[in-house]
């Protein structure tokens, strides 16, 4: 995984697309041996970005689906708009992943608009399927 990674996140890359190297890439490897059913995503050993954090910025989401795209990489689906509520009730009654069709982990909510609490932090959630075993 380290060797895929150092391949497609190389300063020359980061520089080409216009990013000097103060950005932040968040994501997780995954695939087989990864992780428990990590063969569900295919045989190599990946990774998928989930976020970016630039200029003490964190990306909107369409940017950041633009940069997998720019690195020719995954990047975590966009699934829709929902409520809290309306995302809790989703992964408890159980949906497929957008990789195949097996149960999605969960998901990652977030308001459209970047917030943060009284300290600084950003208000975001991961809601996950096994919580609701």
């Amino acid at each position: 995984l380290m060797d895929w990674i150092t391949e497609r996140f190389t300063a020359e890359k980061c520089a080409a697309r216009g990013l000097g190297t103060g950005i932040t890439l968040y994501g997780e490897g995954f695939g087989a041996g990864i992780q428990k059913g990590g063969g569900n995503y295919g045989d190599e050993k990946t990774f998928i970005l989930f976020d970016a954090f630039y200029k003490n910025i964190w990306m909107p989401q369409a940017t950041v689906q633009s940069l997998a795209e720019a690195f020719d990489i995954e990047s975590a689906p966009v699934l829709n708009h929902h409520t809290l509520t309306s995302a809790i009730a989703l992964v408890r009654n159980g949906f497929d992943s957008a990789f195949g069709s097996f149960d999605a982990e969960g998901v990652v909510v977030r308001p459209t608009t970047e917030l943060v609490n009284q300290y600084g932090e950003r208000v975001i959630a991961k809601i996950k399927t096994k919580d609701f075993a």
